[in-house]
């Protein structure tokens, strides 16, 4: 919380009683006469010597107007108010100032008027650094207006200008900041002194009516809070109850499902190995119709096995049974096989596929089953996403935080994926829409085991993307995996 700067204070010594008064506010009677008087014939020697006489009047007025604001009084307790409008005030005064010679003519001396305004600043702002920014900001005012309205020509009145206002705003400065001048009189400490007890007395009434009620209010919020305190621990009981049931329900699928990976598995790898002897027999005899059934069979039980290894592999993950094999990866070597494998999925929807891997990259330890599976999930997506386009596999290393980390950028020019759907991007089951679900197929389970994945081995996956320009993520892992066993990889989670 800012504390506002103390405003500037005076003595004021009354019989028997010594106050501290703020020096703001109020121009003293006989001064405030004075200044008007003032405006009133500057306005009219600026109206007689300017080109434009109605013009010049109706401004003129504006700046009487604007001056006699500070005579409208204004209770001590809304000094923040006052200052505002003192403020308020000056900054018209001065846009008046500057626009005035464009308007009337630069030979007219309208910076006159911006005498009796800097002579009545001290007592509208009070002393200090407030008065000394009003009396520059008039002056520079005053000087501006004179050049914009006759150029370079003009540099002499405006220097003039410049001088005499300054000159005369500090001059009231120092006057108004003496002792005996009409600012420090009785009458004034007097009223403000009035001012100041009808506020307190306020204040204490307030004060004495707020109290009444306070111990009412105070016993009417502790009972309603009790009330909400025992139904929220009610609530909190009976949801602490559903999450252990679901938990454990889950617990036991994800487990039953574990345990049936041997028998899900068995039948399809039997269907595509007698597959694979059928489709070899049907080339042997040149039967093209044959082939075309089995290749469409084959690629069933393919597609139908990979669903059925990520739904086991989600539910490893989820029943804490995936486990880390760490063994020292040749980085070279592993781009190759996976891009092997990709580049087939990339000429389906005639995609270029650029691969920058140096094979000057240091080893790194860490599990290859996992780190294959993973980019395996990126690139196919990016080749699934992309047609016409192309594919870009880029690895690197750096030295982050006194550790060697090993970076897998897959970048591509697909379709995209909208900002409000890239937080849910890597939940199981989600793709980007429904419409993407039923153009490109998958279930949703490969971003989401990539991650997990990657979280396993001490890295994570991030994604950029734009709709219409392509998507870009990014693998980052650290070149030595810790022993999970010890590491804490291995707890159980809940996506």
């Amino acid at each position: 919380m800012r504390i506002p700067e103390p405003l500037p204070t005076q003595s004021a010594s009354l019989p028997g009683l010594s106050l501290e008064l703020t020096m703001v506010g109020v121009i003293p009677r006989a001064l405030d006469r004075s200044l008007l008087l003032t405006n009133l014939l500057l306005s009219a020697a600026v109206i007689a010597l300017a080109e434009a006489p109605l013009l010049a009047a109706g401004l003129c007025t504006a700046h009487v107007l604007l001056q006699v604001i500070s005579a409208l009084p204004l209770r001590v307790r809304n000094l923040r108010l006052h200052t505002l409008r003192e403020v308020s005030r000056l900054v018209a005064d001065a846009c008046l100032m500057l626009v005035f010679p464009l308007l009337v003519g630069a030979d007219t001396p309208a910076w006159i008027l911006a005498l009796p305004v800097v002579v009545a600043s001290p007592h509208s702002l009070g002393f200090g650094k407030r008065t000394f920014f009003a009396v520059a900001a008039i002056s520079v005012a005053a000087a501006g207006g004179i050049l914009f309205a006759g150029g370079s020509a003009s540099l002499g009145p405006a220097l003039v200008a410049v001088v005499v206002v300054g000159a005369v705003g500090m001059l009231a400065h120092l006057l108004a900041s003496q002792p005996g001048s009409p600012e420090r009189s009785y009458t004034t400490a007097l009223r403000r002194l009035e001012e100041e007890i009808a506020e307190r007395e306020r204040i204490e009434a307030e004060l004495r009516h707020a109290q009444e009620g306070l111990e009412h209010r105070v016993d009417e919020r502790t009972e309603e809070l009790t009330l909400t305190n025992r139904k929220m621990e009610r609530e909190a009981a009976r949801a602490r109850m559903a999450e252990t049931r679901a938990l454990e329900a889950s617990r036991i699928k994800s487990s039953f499902l574990a345990n049936m990976s041997h028998e899900l598995r068995t039948p399809l790898n039997a269907i595509i190995g007698y597959t694979e002897m059928l489709l070899e027999e049907a080339e042997e005899l040149d039967s093209p119709t044959l082939s075309a059934d089995l290749d469409n069979v084959l690629g069933s039980a393919n597609h139908l096995l990979a669903i059925i290894s990520d739904v086991l592999d989600l539910s490893k993950i989820e029943s804490g049974k995936m486990n880390v094999s760490i063994e020292v990866i040749k980085l070279s070597e592993l781009i190759t096989g996976v891009t092997a494998t990709v580049a087939p999925l990339a000429e389906r929807n005639r995609n270029s596929l650029r691969v920058r891997c140096p094979e000057s990259l240091a080893p790194m330890k860490s599990d290859r089953t996992k780190i294959n599976q993973i980019l395996m999930n990126l690139l196919s997506n990016a080749c699934k996403f992309t047609d016409d386009g192309k594919v870009e596999l880029t690895v690197w290393d750096e030295q982050r935080d006194e550790r060697r980390w090993v970076f897998f950028e897959v970048r591509d020019s697909g379709i995209g994926i909208a900002p409000e759907l890239l937080g849910r991007l890597f939940q199981p089951f989600t793709q980007a829409d429904s419409s993407t679900t039923r153009r490109y197929g998958g279930t949703g389970l490969g971003l989401a085991i990539s991650r997990h994945f990657s979280n396993m081995l001490g890295g994570d996956v991030t994604v950029t993307s734009e709709v219409g320009e392509g998507s870009v993520f990014t693998l980052r892992l650290p070149d030595e995996v810790l022993d999970p066993r010890t590491s804490g990889l291995l707890s159980i989670s809940n996506f």
